[in-house]
């Protein structure tokens, strides 16, 4: 590929997305630019082992919500907090991406190997668990992204004036006198447990917005749990004191308010029926487009903070733009990861003005166009509590290409693939036209293998059987690929694109 014709490609994009061009990468850093959609793009740099800094593959998507068409939401694995699966509730990223047909999707915030995620998970602005105090991702059914640190106070009310208060959302409950809410979003029904005491209320409560006060009647109440939970219905768990209240002051037909108060949003959320969703996440990295690391503030150690490890993170830059970055990492001689200082210098190099820190290591996952497009540390996709789906209309976008594609490895590729080695792969057209580089075309991997660039080159990683994926326009095609077990050194990623 020529260097006009890159220079032009990249050029074209940043009018399409509404943005200036990305900074130029580092020497020893090869990129790739792809429009995913309009008002979506996808910067990929993969910076050599013998590169200062290398080896790492670093992916940037860009979002610009004042591109018509364009949102994003939070969603949770299964569209449930808890399940009875292996996974407890959790859901990989692709699958998830392909079940509600978004265009991008990546992990969003923590969670303890069960579907509830750790602080705030705020979907289509029902309140699905409360804020923990770390730094929280708020984005506006405007489009409008901030980050904030919340602060939760619950309380319900009954007819008698007296009040306790709700300690938290759609959780296990405690056994601590504790007063725990749940709401459909949860499960089919509350868990079971000799030691609660339940008592269900029905009333227009769907969405749960915070700051509001809704009311209802109860209708059930009831030890042990196990109760029906649906839209219209709320059910309050006690424990302790929690549940002693609960029998003293809540009859049947005794009508409830209910208060959910988050303090610490900004300012121009003043009513948060206004807020489309809002995930946790920790620590802050950015701040007004100073790296502001607060790992320890935020209750994370020197190891969490300082280690190399693959990272997740969002940003919003000066004009609006939401960035979503992935480092893949603890892979030896492919990407070795970032500090939480080095992954805010990536965010501010990109365009970012303020950063939060997502979930990382074995949960970082990018899905682009249905293909996985980062290279989990685990081998395989980690199930998660929650993602950030990004939707956009690509349908019908001209790309030049002559159906049918296809996708081979050269002829003469005769090598044994084993970890460490690499293999380029040609996507072609009718016509005979290699289209690897085109500026739409997209590429991914399943089966865990191995990585593959936004070029085309394939990176084995694992002994195993995988496919190698493009996608280009309405098209997907893919090629099987088989890495074998036996060792071979390791060839330097590859040097950067002319």
């Amino acid at each position: 590929m020529s260097r006009r014709f890159l220079l032009g490609a990249v050029l074209l994009l940043a009018s399409l997305a509404g943005s200036a061009a990305p900074p130029s990468p580092a020497p020893g850093t090869a990129r790739s630019t792809r429009q995913i959609a309009p008002g979506v793009t996808l910067v990929q740099e993969v910076t050599s082992a013998a590169s200062p800094g290398g080896p790492l593959v670093v992916n940037v998507v860009r979002v610009d919500p004042r591109q018509r068409g364009v949102h994003v939401e939070a969603a949770l694995g299964g569209d449930r907090v808890w399940g009875d699966d292996p996974t407890q509730g959790r859901e990989t990223v692709s699958r998830l991406a392909a079940r509600r047909k978004a265009i991008v999707a990546v992990n969003a915030g923590y969670f303890p190997f069960a579907g509830n995620p750790i602080g705030i998970h705020l979907e289509d602005g029902d309140l699905v668990t409360e804020p923990n105090q770390r730094t929280v991702l708020l984005i506006e059914k405007s489009g409008a992204a901030s980050l904030a640190r919340l602060r939760f106070a619950g309380t319900v009310t009954a007819p008698d004036g007296t009040t306790f208060a709700i300690s938290g959302l759609n959780r296990r409950p405690a056994r601590n006198d504790a007063l725990v809410l749940f709401t459909h979003r949860f499960a089919p029904a509350t868990l079971l447990g000799p030691d609660w005491f339940e008592v269900a209320v029905r009333g227009r409560v769907s969405p749960l917005a915070p700051n509001v006060e809704h009311t209802g009647r109860v209708t059930l109440a009831a030890p042990g749990g196990g109760h029906v939970l649906a839209p219209d219905t709320l059910v309050l768990s006690g424990s302790g004191a929690g549940a002693q209240w609960l029998r003293e002051h809540t009859p049947s037909g005794a009508r409830l308010r209910l208060r959910l108060q988050i303090d610490g949003a900004p300012e121009r959320i003043r009513d948060w029926r206004t807020v489309r969703l809002a995930v946790a996440g920790g620590p802050r990295l950015l701040a007004e487009g100073r790296v502001a690391v607060n790992a320890t503030e935020e209750g994370f150690d020197g190891g969490f903070a300082n280690g190399r490890h693959p990272r997740t993170a969002a940003g919003i830059a000066s004009d609006g733009a939401l960035l979503l970055i992935t480092v893949d990492g603890r892979q030896r001689g492919f990407s070795q990861g970032a500090t939480l200082a080095e992954l805010a210098a990536l965010l501010l190099k990109h365009g970012a003005r303020d950063a939060v820190n997502l979930d990382g290591g074995g949960s970082t996952t990018l899905v682009v166009r249905d293909a996985l497009t980062n290279a989990p540390s685990d081998g395989r996709e980690r199930p998660v509590a929650n993602a950030l789906l990004v939707f956009a209309d690509a349908a019908g976008e001209k790309t030049g290409a002559k159906p049918p594609l296809a996708l081979a490895a050269p002829s003469d590729a005769v090598a044994p693939l084993v970890p460490g080695r690499r293999r380029a792969f040609a996507l072609r057209d009718a016509a005979g036209r290699v289209l690897s580089a085109h500026p739409r075309a997209v590429w991914g991997t399943a089966g865990g293998v191995g990585f593959v660039t936004q070029d085309g080159v394939f990176y084995a990683l694992r002994p195993g059987r995988g496919t190698v994926q493009a996608v280009l326009g309405d098209a997907t095609v893919s090629a099987p690929v088989t890495v074998e077990a036996a060792m071979a050194p390791a060839e330097t990623l590859p040097p950067p694109v002319p």
